[in-house]
């Protein structure tokens, strides 16, 4: 059996050379009584051997790092449980303002829409035609002269404008409350 070898064995090579460091320091006495008894080799062999040590420091630091971080999160659990009571009562909170304000909607809308729709339709009509008729008077007072045509069209385009937007208004409201398809975001 080959004690050298590649590089592929190299590593592999070092663990035996490794373990085998303390048993070639025995004399041969030493080497038979352990043969014969191999209770002898006990925990002390396992525990000075160098991977061992490596990989018990390594432990010993994940089990620092993991107390610590258990302490930090047990000195933290105070304001957290008490931050998650105050979210809690604040959302049963908010659950019954919104159950509240859905209960004032209903009612609401159950005295007020028909009535305001019927209310809203007669003043939009009147604005409407008053619109119409101001877009009217202008036209006139650009026939007798009473106003020039630079102020006319300034006037007169922001006049009818206003006027179409209450015609159209007027026509939708009209519409809904034929079909009774009304949501109230139109207006």
């Amino acid at each position: 059996m080959s004690t050298g070898g590649g590089s592929r064995n190299g590593a592999k090579m070092d663990l035996p050379r490794a373990s085998f460091d303390r048993l070639n320091q025995l004399d041969t006495d030493e080497l038979k009584a352990i043969f014969h008894d191999p209770n002898r080799l006990d925990d002390s062999w396992i525990a000075e051997h160098p991977i061992y040590r490596n990989l018990k420091q390594s432990r010993d630091e994940l089990i620092a790092g993991n107390r610590s971080l258990a302490e930090f999160t047990l000195s933290r659990e105070n304001s957290l449980n008490e931050a998650r009571e105050k979210f809690i009562r604040s959302q049963n909170l908010l659950l019954q303002m919104k159950k509240e304000a859905e209960e004032q909607k209903r009612i609401y809308e159950s005295r007020h829409c028909g009535r305001a729709l019927e209310q809203v339709l007669p003043m939009l009509e009147t604005n409407s035609e008053i619109s119409q008729d101001t877009t009217d008077h202008l036209g006139q007072q650009l026939v007798s002269g009473a106003i020039g045509i630079d102020a006319f069209m300034v006037e007169f385009l922001s006049k009818s404008s206003e006027s179409h937007l209450r015609r159209v208004k007027v026509e939708k409201l009209r519409h809904y409350m034929a079909t009774g398809s009304f949501d109230g975001s139109t207006f």
